[in-house]
């Protein structure tokens, strides 16, 4: 029996994902069956790629992932990726300087496929979400030694702001070309994250430019 759907989208965590960082067997067993009857899988993701590879098994039955929100399209079957969209060396650069002005912390992440190794920006009173998630990833984290004129192409920023007014005040003054999504840590419950992406990356458009490829 065929389904009147051709591609799915499915999110990570908290969805395929159980609270312990689990697959369940009838999850697995329904993206089997997916498969079996043609539909296009896909997973649709905050995470790097480096972060998907440590949750789900090399042979778990998926055909593509959109990773870090849009930023990235990856081909799961031959691990090829097919596209990518990064910030440019002078947004990277205007953006650091924005920040580093308005006293605030944040994470700065290469470009794909790598973008699981960023720097970081300590601002004074520095929420505790920067200094777990760079003990978290250990050695992709390196502190930012303040070269903005040397910094190039990235493929997003991660910012700790204090409260939601600073959070609404900063992407106010975002340059244009760039997408902000509005996040909650992961390691500290309560805590806001603001992601800043370039304008092209979103799961949306990810989506709607996979849909078009194939």
């Amino acid at each position: 029996m065929s389904l009147p759907v051709d591609i799915l989208f499915c999110d990570l965590d908290g969805t395929l994902l159980d609270a312990d960082y689990r697959i369940s067997l009838q999850n697995r067993q329904a993206f089997e069956e997916l498969g079996r009857r043609g539909v296009v899988r896909v997973l649709a993701t905050g995470r790097s790629l480096y972060a998907v590879n440590r949750r789900l098994p090399a042979d778990f039955p998926m055909d593509y992932v959109v990773c870090s929100s849009g930023a990235g399209i990856l081909d799961w079957r031959n691990r090829r990726l097919l596209c990518h969209f990064d910030l440019s060396a002078e947004l990277t650069r205007c953006i650091a300087n924005l920040l580093i002005s308005r006293q605030m912390s944040f994470m700065l992440h290469d470009v794909l496929p790598d973008n699981h190794y960023f720097l970081w920006h300590e601002g004074p009173d520095a929420p505790a979400d920067l200094r777990l998630r760079s003990e978290y990833y250990g050695e992709c984290a390196s502190p930012f030694a303040g070269d903005v004129a040397g910094l190039g192409r990235s493929s997003q920023f991660l910012v700790l702001p204090r409260t939601l007014e600073e959070f609404e005040s900063l992407a106010r003054l975002l340059p244009p070309g760039t997408h902000v999504v509005r996040a909650s840590s992961p390691f500290v419950p309560g805590n806001l994250w603001m992601e800043i992406f370039p304008a092209e990356a979103g799961k949306e458009k990810a989506a709607a430019w996979l849909a078009r490829h194939l």
